[in-house]
């Protein structure tokens, strides 16, 4: 057997599924999600679900990811860290506020982009689950939802979008350190296969 190893995002991977392309005969998405988008959007265009075999090979919480220096003032001023706690940090005026600390400039979040990358829109499906306090499936309704929309403003106001994958994401915040990313979410193993790489 012959295997040629096409490097797409998972939400890359299924538009090109979508889109009719021939080489992919094994898809490895990063999570159910993709599977799922891609399902249903296959029965959508054809009218049958396009998977004839699934096995799940590994399961990983998400998780965030914080600089131990910040988080220790960001837990003592919120308590934790949620998505409720985040966006309450992105609307002050920063570290100044947060902890008495100027020098360390604004609290900035970062998410891999939702449109190219599984893991920033995973963020936004959980970031909305938290909002209604509702781990089952939201409603069209939900999301549409006025309140809901102005919540999601303020955190995309300031939330930083950085793409296109993951690993982008965490290696930048390890390059640049602490001023250029506070904190993030992605998935656990990926936190820590760098784990090693933040020390330090």
């Amino acid at each position: 057997i012959d295997a040629e190893l096409i490097p797409l995002t998972s939400i890359e991977g299924a538009r090109a599924i979508l889109a009719g392309d021939q080489r992919i005969v094994i898809w490895f998405p990063s999570g159910s999600l993709a599977e799922k988008l891609a399902a249903d959007d296959w029965k959508a265009k054809f009218g049958k679900s396009p998977i004839f075999l699934k096995k799940e090979m590994a399961f990983t919480p998400m998780v965030f990811v914080m600089w131990e220096s910040r988080y220790e003032y960001f837990v003592k001023k919120y308590g934790k860290v949620n998505f409720k706690t985040i966006v309450s940090a992105l609307e002050t005026k920063g570290w100044s506020e947060i902890a008495a600390k100027p020098e360390w400039g604004s609290f900035d979040f970062a998410l891999a982009d939702p449109v190219h990358s599984l893991n920033g829109l995973t963020t936004l499906l959980l970031l909305a689950n938290e909002y209604y306090q509702k781990p089952q499936a939201l409603s069209m309704a939900d999301v549409q939802s006025p309140e809901f929309q102005q919540f999601l403003k303020r955190f995309k106001l300031r939330g930083t979008m950085l793409g296109p994958t993951t690993n982008d994401l965490i290696q930048q915040m390890l390059i640049q350190g602490p001023p250029s990313i506070d904190a993030t979410f992605l998935y656990e193993n990926i936190a820590v296969d760098y784990l090693s790489d933040a020390e330090g």
